[in-house]
């Protein structure tokens, strides 16, 4: 495939984001991963914040209804 912002040009690799295909010079390389662009990695790190907020909720329910299911037994 080629790059998404140069014609001709071979893509490397994909935005992790969105998934366009990306030449050598138009990836931004990032911790998180690699990007077409400031607003596609912002969007995945928001992504990604409120994955774990969602992960950190769901296990404090497991834990509340664990206990919950202890008092009933006892």
């Amino acid at each position: 495939a080629d790059c998404f912002f140069h014609t001709g040009r071979p893509a490397v690799t994909r935005c992790k984001q969105c998934g366009r295909p990306l030449c050598s010079e138009c990836r931004h390389i990032t911790k998180e991963g690699i990007f077409c662009s400031d607003k596609c990695a912002e969007t995945m790190r928001v992504y990604m914040e409120r994955l774990q907020q969602i992960e950190q909720q769901r296990a404090l329910i497991e834990i509340q209804d664990e206990t919950y299911l202890a008092e009933l037994s006892e």
